[in-house]
């Protein structure tokens, strides 16, 4: 699969297991989906796990320099983990 992903011109990316809850509350993903999501606070921060690559992949994009559709696609592929606090066999 990696293969397939570099010859269709994606760079491989590998975003952090633990965020930050501030870049999940930006993001929308603690409003929508906080239920499921392990936080908790280290050394008076809030912190999470991973739940999704979406918030990571926004701050990479915007941290890319893209300032025109004539830079776009950007072409992002990861194949990373995520962790969500969901019932066994959930959707």
């Amino acid at each position: 699969m990696r293969k397939e992903c570099w010859k269709e011109g994606y760079s491989e990316v590998l975003s952090p297991q633990m965020l930050s809850a501030r870049i999940l509350e930006k993001s929308g993903h603690i409003a929508h989906y906080e239920a499921d999501m392990f936080l908790w606070d280290h050394e008076g921060q809030r912190v999470g796990l991973k739940p999704m690559s979406c918030p990571c992949h926004c701050v990479m994009f915007n941290r890319g320099g893209a300032v025109s559709y004539k830079s776009l696609p950007i072409r992002l592929s990861e194949f990373g983990v995520v962790h969500r606090n969901e019932c066994r066999g959930s959707l």
